[in-house]
């Protein structure tokens, strides 16, 4: 669970309120004993606590066991039937809660750095920024670090100890994420968390790194990213993973620990890549990958001989 705090809280009241007034939206809720004091936004599909999330696709047992305390915006009449937590009835949810969230991050704003950011906001004094790169407020840069020329760190950042980040990179800018919602609007989704790199990594030249949406995107420790490559919004490279140059990783995939890329491998969204995977150059990865395997080729397929990277 990852929760993205606002910088002042809200009680279900007053969301209420914000959905019903400002938004214009015919609602229905379930009725609670108290109102809920409201710390921020999460993902509903992880889990929340004190959260805003909205839910489409959720049953109402799966509601209950990964939220307590949540202001839920859903789509499903039965769902308000739930005891532990409020449950708000709407024609979209998903649209309702863009909106909702848009209003909440201009008239009370989002800290930078989420629940799952444990390093405090700042650059160590022993890490190497060079003259042109552009480091915006309220990143985390660790010691030994080095940012190089023409990089820009975003808000939300953490970047760890002894990771060197090569010339021209950008990491923490918004992906693309549009939503077209039932009265026919075309909403853009606001990315809300941050990235989180880990010690000892390194992201070569030109790579481009957005920030995640309700989950931050994260790179573990001993990561080598090679030039050129992108890395989708809330996605997440384990420990020890190496990417070679001018590779794609679709938002909200999983790399496991150990996993190799060769040269120019595509690898689709929402998908799951096992620990210790080699996938061959050029290769377009549609479907999950097993642990322990290798892939090749345009859907890639297994490939019983293939060897890809160093050791490690």
């Amino acid at each position: 669970m990852e929760i993205s705090f606002l910088k002042e809280g809200v009680t279900s009241e007053e969301v209420l309120r914000i959905l019903k007034e400002q938004l214009g939206l015919s609602v229905s809720e379930n009725a609670m004993r108290n109102a809920l004091e409201l710390q921020g936004v999460s993902d509903a599909r992880e889990g929340g606590k004190n959260c805003i999330v909205f839910a489409t696709r959720m049953n109402l047992d799966e509601m209950e066991q990964r939220l307590e305390s949540c202001f839920v915006l859903t789509e499903n009449m039965s769902a308000c039937e739930g005891t532990r937590n409020i449950y708000c009835v709407v024609d979209d949810a998903r649209a309702a809660f863009i909106d909702l969230l848009a209003i909440l991050i201009n008239s009370i704003g989002l800290r930078s750095f989420t629940s799952k950011m444990s390093a405090s906001i700042g650059i160590s004094e022993t890490a190497t920024i060079a003259p042109t790169a552009v480091i915006e407020g309220d990143v985390a840069i660790g010691d030994g670090a080095v940012i190089s020329a023409g990089c820009v760190i975003k808000s939300g950042t953490q970047i760890g100890k002894n990771t060197v980040v090569r010339e021209n990179t950008v990491i923490g800018i918004d992906g693309i994420t549009v939503y077209k919602s039932k009265d026919g609007r075309v909403l853009k989704f606001p990315h809300v968390c941050g990235v989180r790199i880990g010690d000892n990594t390194e992201v070569g030249a030109g790579c481009v790194i957005p920030k995640g949406i309700l989950t931050s995107t994260a790179i573990g420790n001993h990561v080598v990213i090679g030039n050129l490559c992108n890395i989708g919004h809330g996605a997440s490279l384990s420990d020890s993973v190496w990417m070679s140059v001018g590779s794609l990783v679709g938002g909200h995939t999983q790399i496991g620990p150990k996993a190799t890329l060769g040269m120019g491998v595509c690898i689709r969204d929402n998908l799951v890549v096992g620990e210790g995977v080699s996938i061959g150059m050029g290769s377009v990865v549609v479907k999950d990958v097993e642990p322990g395997i290798s892939v090749f080729g345009n859907p890639a397929k297994r490939m019983a001989t293939l060897t890809t990277g160093p050791k490690r």
